[in-house]
């Protein structure tokens, strides 16, 4: 995780990302809490300190990935859960600002229609609950030429464009940059995005030591086209 993304846009802030704020939630639940919090510099700017963290591993190529998370009841902040490599993503992002709750699945990179974002690349789902107040399993299904995307075991959403075709890192994180159109705030206090477990189902590539992916051995999914059956939500 990079210590510091700068401002996307203009009038939006520094993203400062500190493993300080991520740790073992206390509770007997387990997992781990990823907080965005907000501080003063010495001359009196707005600092916002967020968190996140990836797996080690960056050969994942196709797949289920399913997490219980709970999200914050603070306005400001984005819970993310994504693949990612330096050219694509696979998204599910929650807006604590927006009411009534959604959460956000993307392609990336993606499509753009009349100066907005492209339905076939990115989706709004109404979740039709409070995401703050129990945990719910998010999930995609990761495949060749098609991703779909569940809640709580039942399937929302599902992409056949732009679909990732290279190796890729999980990984999660909860920031704010102020933007008033996205992700708004910065939260007015401390902001905690729970994250219970992680469940993998995976194909991997081969892992170049130089480049930390390679992708010249094809994945069994490659010849399937679906991921294997799993047993359950």
């Amino acid at each position: 995780m990079a210590p510091m993304i700068n401002p996307k846009y203009e009038d939006t802030l520094d993203r400062r990302f500190t493993s300080k704020n991520v740790w073992l939630n206390p509770s007997e639940q387990g997992g781990l809490q990823l907080a965005v919090t907000v501080t003063k510099d010495e001359h009196g700017q707005t600092q916002i300190h967020c968190s996140g963290f990836g797996t080690q591993r960056r050969d994942f190529l196709y797949g289920s990935f399913r997490s219980y998370v709970k999200t914050t009841n603070i306005n400001g902040t984005v819970a993310a859960m994504y693949i990612y490599n330096t050219q694509e993503e696979i998204d599910i992002e929650i807006l604590s600002s927006v009411s009534p709750p959604q959460s956000y699945f993307a392609i990336h990179p993606g499509l753009l229609e009349n100066g907005r974002a492209s339905h076939l690349t990115h989706d709004n789902h109404h979740l039709g609950f409070d995401p703050s107040v129990e945990f719910h399993e998010f999930r995609f299904d990761w495949m060749p030429n098609l991703c779909i995307f569940y809640v709580d075991g039942v399937e929302a959403r599902r992409m056949t464009t732009n679909i990732p075709g290279l190796p890729g890192r999980l990984m999660f994180n909860h920031w704010s940059d102020g933007n008033p159109n996205f992700s708004q705030g910065p939260p007015s206090s401390d902001a905690i995005f729970e994250v219970m477990n992680i469940t993998a189902f995976f194909n991997y590539s081969m892992t170049d030591p130089e480049t930390g992916f390679n992708t010249t051995v094809p994945a069994k999914c490659s010849e399937t086209q679906q991921p294997c059956n799993i047993r359950g939500k």
